[in-house]
């Protein structure tokens, strides 16, 4: 089951309800019988708060990377300084969702 989520789960904002749909159609899902459904959303919930760390961590290394950045710097500037690096546009998809 946990193979299955780091194959099929890449997402760290994605939901239990819809992704369990998605993985019901993968043929693994069925030999996974042997782990109840509260199991497998608590791995489901681990694996998510992984992928979130995991962003988390990417994005803090981005920014210590930037130079001339500092403790007043607004988002407005700092967004100016990374927008045309490669790397912003995995946590860019909605910059607005993201200020609130």
């Amino acid at each position: 089951f946990l193979a299955l989520l780091h194959d099929m789960v890449r997402d760290a904002d994605a939901s239990w309800r819809k992704t369990r749909k998605q993985l019901r159609d993968d043929t693994r899902w069925e030999l996974c019988v042997l782990i109840d459904a509260e199991q497998k959303e608590k791995h489901f919930n681990e694996h998510i708060k992984n992928l979130s760390n995991k962003r988390k961590r990417s994005f803090r290394k981005l920014l210590d990377e930037c130079e001339h950045l500092t403790l007043t710097s607004t988002w407005k500037e700092i967004r100016r300084k990374i927008k045309h690096d490669p790397r912003f546009a995995k946590f860019s998809d909605d910059d607005k969702e993201r200020e609130t």
